[in-house]
Parts: structure tokens; C-alpha cells; sequence
């Protein structure tokens, strides 16, 4: 897969008609959604353990045609507090933002999907709760110019992270940083409400079902699984060894 530095995106897409909409997308996910049976929620309905919400589910239930690990520039953090899961939500940041260390990538999963269940996924990753109101997404934007915001909603900013095979590989995050996290220089409206952004201890369910998906998609063990997600801000708040017994199935 190759790799490709984001840029900010003008005011206007790229003229409507001039290239055709991607038909699928290889969506690149690195929270719980490295989970495949949670992600699977999003495309055919249900609730994840731990989770306070139920998917209705995509219109088209149809499952991922594939799904690849993937690795890319840049580095997780958790902020802003889950109605889903009560703590800090990952989002990633790219590397050439402010404060972000060099050398480190964000781990993820990428999930072949269509175009309309892409759109559908993201509908629901910013509250959204029914399928048939997702609008969408920019994604020829996102991909000529990096990241596209589409907003509203915490994770409102797609960010082209490379191709696979020809089709593009898609996350998406938020259109603040760790580093406006911590100083808590951003506000985001949710809900109808705006708040200020703040860095975020993510609770044990949360960061067990991300565990759970980097066992599946890269193997890796509950001391692993501790390194990678403290080195982001939010949860460095957790004790190793605490957040060792978490990952291996307690209930800390």
C-alpha cells in the first residue's frame, strides 16, 4: 500500500462529474473497529460487549469482501468522552502535526466494503442512527487533496492513507490533534451541544475490544497490546501491568 502525506483541503471539492465516485473503499480502521465482529454491528446490526448502543445496520448487510492489516504514519490518542462506551475514543493523528513524535504509525485493519456502506459507517461512527440518512461522504475530495472534513461529528475528517490494489484506502478522525487535546484549545459540537475538547482516560471495555482486534489482525499479546495503546495520550493514564490484566480479561 502506498503512503501519502496529508494536506489541508481547499474550501471547494474538485468539480462534481470530473472523476467517477470509488464504488468501493478499503476503510482502514483503528479503534474498536479492528474488532471484526464488532465492526460487523455497523454492517449488519447488533451491540458489541461492553457497548451502551445497538446498530441498526447498514442497508446492505453484505460482509467485508476482504480484510488486511495495515500500517501507516502517525500516532493514536484518546479524548472527548463516548456515549457508547463512557471514556476517551481513539482518533489518530498524522505525523507532521503539531507535537507528534516521528517514528511512530498507527495499527489498523481495512475492511473492503462498498462505497454506500463506507458512507453509512460513517454516518453512524458520528451519531447518526439510521442508515437511509447518511449522506454521501467526499470521498473524491479525500482522495485528491488527503484529508476532507465532511462534518459534523467527532470523527468528521476522512483521511486517504494510501491505494490498495486501486482502490483507496480511507480512515477517519477528528479535526482536532492530541496536542489541541491537551490544552483543550478545540471545541466540537455533539449533540446539539458544544464542548470543549479534552484528552480522555478510555474505559476497560473500550480499549479490551481494541485489544481483542490487534490479537486478531497482528497478533499481538496483552503486554503488546499495553505498549501500543499507552504510548497515546489518554490512555497513559492506565498502569501497565492494570492495563495488562484488562487485555488479558479482567474486569480492572
Amino acid at each position: 500500500m502506498s503512503h501519502r502525506s496529508p494536506t489541508p483541503a481547499p474550501a471547494s471539492p474538485p468539480a462534481a462529474g470530473a472523476v467517477e465516485r470509488p464504488t468501493r473503499v478499503w476503510y482502514a480502521s483503528y479503534g474498536s473497529n479492528l474488532h471484526r465482529e464488532r465492526f460487523l454491528t455497523y454492517l449488519c446490526g447488533g451491540r458489541p460487549p461492553g457497548a451502551s448502543r445497538t446498530y441498526p445496520g447498514c442497508t446492505d448487510c453484505t460482509p467485508p469482501a476482504a480484510d488486511v492489516p495495515v500500517r501507516w504514519p502517525g500516532r493514536l490518542h484518546f479524548a472527548t468522552r463516548s456515549p457508547v462506551w463512557g471514556g476517551g475514543i481513539a482518533f489518530a493523528d498524522a505525523l507532521g502535526d503539531e507535537d507528534a513524535p516521528t517514528g511512530t504509525e498507527v495499527l489498523g485493519r481495512a475492511y473492503l466494503i462498498t462505497a454506500e456502506q463506507f458512507d453509512q459507517v460513517v454516518h453512524f461512527e458520528n451519531q447518526g442512527t439510521c442508515a437511509t440518512d447518511a449522506a454521501c461522504t467526499p470521498l473524491l475530495a479525500a482522495v485528491a487533496h488527503g484529508r476532507y472534513a465532511c462534518g459534523p461529528g467527532a470523527y468528521e475528517t476522512l483521511w486517504h492513507i494510501g491505494d490498495r490494489a486501486g482502490v483507496p484506502v480511507v480512515t477517519f478522525t477528528a479535526p482536532f490533534t492530541a496536542a489541541d487535546a491537551a490544552r483543550g484549545s478545540h471545541e466540537l459540537v455533539r449533540d446539539g451541544r458544544r464542548q470543549r475538547v479534552r484528552a480522555c482516560r478510555p474505559t476497560a471495555p473500550y480499549l479490551r475490544m481494541i485489544g481483542r482486534g490487534l490479537a486478531e489482525t497482528f497478533g499481538l499479546d496483552a503486554g503488546q497490546q499495553a505498549d501500543y495503546l499507552r504510548a497515546g495520550q489518554g490512555a497513559r493514564d492506565w498502569g501497565r501491568e492494570a492495563l495488562i490484566g484488562v487485555l488479558a480479561g479482567g474486569t480492572s
